[in-house]
């Protein structure tokens, strides 16, 4: 009884084990949630001219006495940068015009927008986040859930103990 308890426990454990989220440790803090969708978000800037345009969402928790602004980072794509459009704190509107964004403590989001030729139709892609402007730090590889069409999960939906695809 007591063998078939434990097996029980186990493969509880094994199952709650593998629903349960994830973050990421990068350079300015914790990621939360790496997402792309082809759904683009209110912004005041207009769609660049790439090719099959696609839309890639990181939302984090910044460093303690970080600040961020849309030229610190870039998402690479087999060989080419991208760099951050707009960012986004506390679930607020997508910032575009570049100015360091005070870290408050609260949830935080860069939007990037990518060429979607070279960037697969599978249900996740693993792109590098990479440091700027010529940052000698290691890009990070990420790996971001594909919603197709879908509009990007809210800040505030994303869980505590993050979503990241593993």
């Amino acid at each position: 009884m007591l063998r078939k308890s434990f097996l029980y426990a186990l493969a509880a454990f094994a199952v709650c084990a593998s629903l349960s989220a994830a973050t990421v440790e990068f350079r300015g803090g914790t990621l939360l949630s790496a997402e792309i969708s082809r759904c683009r978000p209110e912004l005041d800037i207009p769609a660049s001219n790439l090719p099959n345009r696609v839309y890639a969402c990181i939302v984090f928790e910044l460093a303690r006495e970080r600040n961020i602004s849309i030229h610190d980072w870039a998402l690479s794509a087999f060989g080419r940068n991208f760099k951050a459009i707009a960012v986004c704190s506390d679930g607020g509107k997508w910032l575009t015009d570049g100015n360091v964004v005070k870290n408050t403590g609260d949830r935080m989001a860069l939007l990037f927008e990518l060429d979607g030729t070279l960037v697969s139709n599978q249900r996740s892609a693993t792109l590098e986040l990479v440091a700027l402007p010529d940052s000698k730090a290691a890009p990070q590889e990420v790996k971001f859930k594909n919603l197709d069409d879908s509009s990007f999960t809210g800040m505030d939906d994303v869980p505590s103990k993050g979503s990241m695809v593993k």
